[in-house]
């Protein structure tokens, strides 16, 4: 017979898992924190310009890409990287509101096991929490 794991966080999230043989006793939440969510966002954004450059000056030139794909397609792409852009621009104004909510990266029986995990996610910047999981 199954059992259910409950665990709820200190937002009030609540979160399962059945299983057949083995018995979770704590998850580990995660969440961006405003830094790392800073960092990936501007990296993404620099990214996502350099290729908005290439397809505007390639469409411009008639170059390679616009052989191969089409000026049709390549407007397409410089269209959606324009919105992209835009978008992370008013990403990076509100990081708090917009670095997203939590979610359960893991389940363990144990709680050391638990810290452990918590600790490594730390190291990589993110927001952890431990949370005790009730039959």
């Amino acid at each position: 017979m199954a059992t259910k794991h409950t665990t709820t966080h200190s937002t009030g999230l609540t979160a399962t898992r059945t299983s057949q043989n083995r018995t979770y006793a704590h998850a580990v939440w995660l969440r961006c924190s405003v830094s790392k969510f800073i960092a990936n966002t501007k990296e993404n954004l620099a990214a996502k310009e350099r290729e908005h450059a290439r397809y505007s000056k390639d469409l411009a030139a008639n170059g390679e890409l616009t052989q191969r794909w089409g000026a049709q397609q390549l407007q397409q792409w410089i269209d959606n990287g324009t919105t992209r852009i835009t978008k992370m621009k008013a990403e990076l104004e509100n990081p708090e509101v917009n670095r997203g909510g939590w979610f359960i990266a893991g389940w363990s029986g144990s709680k050391q096991l638990a810290e452990g995990r918590a600790q490594a996610e730390r190291n990589k910047g993110w927001e952890v929490e431990v949370t005790e999981a009730v039959r």
